[in-house]
This record gives structure tokens, C-alpha cells and sequence, in this order.
């Protein structure tokens, strides 16, 4: 997992913008192939919400990812930048496209997903119990998961006017 994912890193900072800075460090994991790349999509909707909305203007940050392979056998997955924050402090899941495709992996993946801000930047945490993180994801528990996928897949276009995350 860490190469994989230090490697969709390398892809993000490639891609980002001038003024923003991509950092990550990621714990050695070996993982299923399909957990591998829920993570990765996980990742990619938060670095892509980041890029569109927290750094306005040119503002210059970072958006840093980082893994943890936790002595209990659990991954947990932080992302965060230090880009404007939420708007009023308000932190809300599931809002826009990005956030409900987020939420879906990490139930998909049978983890716990947290989100916060503190004014000066957004942090999600994806946590993952050690017995989801060699089962594939079609496996027990991803039906949960489907429901919110197909959600996702049905909802209709939300207006481009307004951040959802922010």
C-alpha cells in the first residue's frame, strides 16, 4: 500500500497547482489490491476538492496525506491541507459528489470517516479495522456499501455555483 499510494501522491503533485504543495508519508501495509484503490480514490476526492476550493485565489499551501499502520492492525488514512477552511466552521460530509464518493468507499471499506476544520484548513480521517484490510471489498460488509454507491450514481447534478465542502 505505501508504494501504491505514494505513488498516486507523486501523480497529485504532478498535477497540482503552482502554489500548492503535496506531501505524504504512508506506513508499510500490504493490502488487497481492492483496498488499495478505495484508498486511492478516497485520496483523489479530497486532493481534488482541496485543489478546487481551498486555495483560492493563489493562495499557497499544502495538502498532505499520511497512513498509519496502527499497532492494533488498523489503517487509519489523514488528509488534510491548510487551505481556508470551512465555511462558518461547519463541517459537512456527503454534501457534494466528491464528499458523497468519499463517503461511500470508506463504508465501502467498513471504516469510520471524520471530518473537521478549524477555520485555517479541512482534515478528513478515514479509520479501517484490521479485519477489513485483506478482505475484498465485494466481500462481507460491501453490500452495506452498494446502496450509497447507487445513490451517487442516480443523483442528479448539483448547480456549480456553490461549494458544498466549504
Amino acid at each position: 500500500l505505501d508504494r501504491y499510494m505514494t505513488k498516486v501522491s507523486a501523480l497529485f503533485a504532478a498535477a497540482s497547482l503552482p502554489n500548492v504543495e503535496v506531501r505524504s508519508t504512508f506506513d508499510q501495509l500490504l493490502v488487497v489490491s481492492t483496498i488499495a484503490t478505495a484508498l486511492a480514490a478516497i485520496a483523489n476526492e479530497f486532493v481534488s476538492n482541496s485543489y478546487k476550493h481551498a486555495f483560492p485565489d493563489g493562495r499557497r499551501g499544502a495538502v498532505t496525506l499520511t497512513g498509519r499502520a496502527l499497532p492494533s492492525g488498523d489503517y487509519t488514512l489523514e488528509l488534510s491541507d491548510n487551505g481556508v477552511g470551512a465555511r462558518g466552521h461547519e463541517v459537512r460530509v456527503a454534501q457534494g459528489l466528491g464528499l458523497r464518493i468519499i463517503e461511500a468507499a470508506a463504508a465501502q471499506l467498513g471504516g469510520e470517516l471524520r471530518a473537521s476544520s478549524d477555520g485555517t484548513g479541512y482534515a478528513m480521517v478515514v479509520d479501517i479495522p484490521a479485519a477489513r484490510l485483506n478482505a475484498p471489498v465485494d466481500g462481507p460488509g460491501a453490500a452495506e456499501a452498494m446502496p450509497a454507491l447507487t445513490h451517487i450514481a442516480a443523483a442528479p447534478a448539483q448547480a456549480a455555483s456553490s461549494d458544498p465542502r466549504r
